[in-house]
């Protein structure tokens, strides 16, 4: 009898530290670079806005994970810019999460099992774009929480620990690149086409930044109304026979990239269409990458006057 106690009391010895390394490993995050995407950061003074998106992954995972609000998240992350100053109304860049992979536990299997019901976490790609839409930084947090029971495991509790554990380890490597905004600097209102005085050679006409992404009013299937060469165009109607997730990507110098489906041959793209094309687009050199067609909608950054300067 005795020697059957103390066994077990030995297995349970064993286990606890395993257990403790288990839960603590659980809890944390990490950093992943992209080392492919190094766009000039010299002038990135202040962002204009955080918004957050889902992967088609991850907008299926959404249905079983109903406690995650991406709102939420690009909230959290956009008060700790505020707060170090480094947003600005009219500041020409901007930050996009992607979120990639999310999974929260059910509360009752949080209180009563804790991190042996697995973790809650969230992964997602944080890009900082230019007016154009072209990634200068690009890097993968994720962010996990394993801890349980009657404090630890309501709902509130965890995700306020996910929501901020993501967005500190975000702004720290924003504020790597993102400087504030100088005073005066970043207060112009970015200018319309219409509203540029006439070129003299006396009074050159400024640049102006790319109108914010709008809906066109070309219908999706007027190959006509696409910006580039007639052989873009058979492209892109190849592009119209393929099924959604699908993204339509043009540039200043009319090259045209055309991706879909999430399931790329090279595992090493991203999922999402929209920024598989971006990023060949980006990685081929080309100038001004802009999407022109996401799945059924056209959207198009029209470039101001002297934006291609």
């Amino acid at each position: 009898m005795r020697s059957t106690m103390t066994k077990s009391i030995r297995r349970l010895a064993c286990g606890l530290p395993l257990a403790a390394l288990a839960l603590l490993a659980g809890c944390g995050g990490t950093i992943k670079q992209d080392a492919r995407v190094t766009g000039d950061v010299s002038r990135l003074e202040g962002v204009t806005q955080v918004n957050a998106l889902m992967s088609p992954d991850a907008a299926k995972q959404q249905v079983d994970n109903p406690q995650f609000n991406r709102e939420e998240l690009a909230t959290r992350l956009r008060q700790r810019l505020e707060a170090k100053g480094l947003t600005a109304p009219t500041a020409a860049h901007r930050v996009v999460i992607v979120v990639t992979d999310v999974r929260v536990r059910g509360a009752f299997a949080a209180i009563m099992f804790g991190f042996m019901a697995g973790d809650d976490h969230v992964t997602g790609r944080v890009r900082v774009l230019d007016p154009s839409g072209r990634a200068l930084r690009s890097f993968e947090v994720h962010a996990n929480y394993a801890f349980g029971g009657v404090a630890g495991g309501q709902d509130g509790v965890r995700m306020n620990w996910l929501y901020d554990k993501f967005s500190d380890m975000a702004m720290a490597e924003l504020e790597k690149v993102v400087m504030p905004p100088r005073a005066g600097a970043a207060s112009i209102a970015p200018v319309a086409a219409s509203s540029l005085p006439a070129a003299s050679p006396s009074q050159p006409v400024p640049a102006a930044r790319p109108v914010p992404i709008v809906v066109s009013d070309a219908a999706i299937d007027n190959a006509d109304a696409v910006p580039v060469s007639e052989r873009g165009r058979a492209g892109y109607r190849e592009w119209l026979t393929q099924k959604a997730p699908r993204a339509f990507v043009v540039s200043d110098s009319g090259h045209w990239y055309g991706t879909w489906s999430d399931r790329p041959k090279d595992p090493n793209e991203p999922r999402d269409p929209s920024e598989r094309a971006l990023k060949r687009c980006n990685d081929a050199g080309r100038a001004h990458c802009t999407l022109y067609a996401v799945d059924n909608r056209v959207v198009y950054v029209r470039p101001s006057v002297g934006a291609l300067q």
